[in-house]
């Protein structure tokens, strides 16, 4: 594999990622009926965003893995 196909699977993995927390931040705020607690809300976004992009490079890293028995 090489270098720039693992950084652009690095930025697809990011961006999921913070679409994600993105999705999962608005939920809790449309959700919650009021703007709440800010700790809150960065920890659900930042939360969301960090397990997203690792299932997302984690499915990269298994695709790579698979590919490269066949």
């Amino acid at each position: 594999m090489t270098k720039r196909n693992q950084q652009k699977q690095r930025k697809i993995s990011l961006c999921t990622g913070l679409a994600a927390g993105t999705v999962a931040d608005t939920y809790l705020r449309m959700t919650s009926g009021d703007e709440g607690n800010l700790l809150v809300h960065t920890a659900v976004f930042l939360v969301s965003a960090a397990i997203v992009t690792g299932i997302v490079y984690g499915g990269f890293w298994v695709w790579k893995r698979i590919s490269s028995e066949n």
